[in-house]
């Protein structure tokens, strides 16, 4: 049996409902980005791995640039 995987994909009106979502949750996203868990390198490691798999090429290009960075 082949197991389908369907890739995510990001379009404008996604895009918005997500910014929606953010606002709506932005005390906690704030709280996160303020106090981390996990390190910048780390994040950024994750977010490359996902974006492999997803197959994005400006998602590839932005996490790749920011790892550079963190």
């Amino acid at each position: 049996m082949t197991r389908k995987f369907d890739k995510r994909i990001h379009n404008l009106k996604t895009q918005n409902e997500d910014i929606r979502k953010l606002i709506a949750h932005s005390d906690a996203f704030a709280k996160t980005m303020l106090n981390p868990v996990i390190s910048k390198t780390f994040s950024e490691s994750i977010s490359l791995a996902v974006t492999q798999v997803n197959g994005c090429k400006l998602c590839s290009y932005t996490h790749a640039k920011n790892a550079l960075k963190a």
